[in-house]
């Protein structure tokens, strides 16, 4: 027994493999690599892995620009 708690878990092959695919993610290995080791046909599948790789995203963010007070009003022009 691995004494493993699965309370309110996952588990089984699916788990594994998505965990498997997420810590790859997380140590900066490319899609193409972790679709193949899952053994995926496309990397357009392997890319649901990426919505779990926060620290990742969080370098994909786009600045938010400053909106003027009456930009609703006026029609919505931008602060530069």
């Amino acid at each position: 027994m691995s004494k493993i708690d699965i309370k309110n878990r996952k588990c089984g092959p699916h788990a594994l493999r998505h965990s498997l695919a997420t810590r790859m993610l997380k140590q900066g290995q490319p899609l193409p690599v972790i679709s193949e080791t899952l053994g995926h046909s496309d990397t357009q599948i392997t890319t649901i892995y990426t919505s779990v790789d926060y620290d990742s995203l969080k370098h994909c963010a786009l600045d938010v620009l400053p909106i003027k007070s009456n930009a609703y009003i006026s029609g919505g022009e931008y602060d530069s």
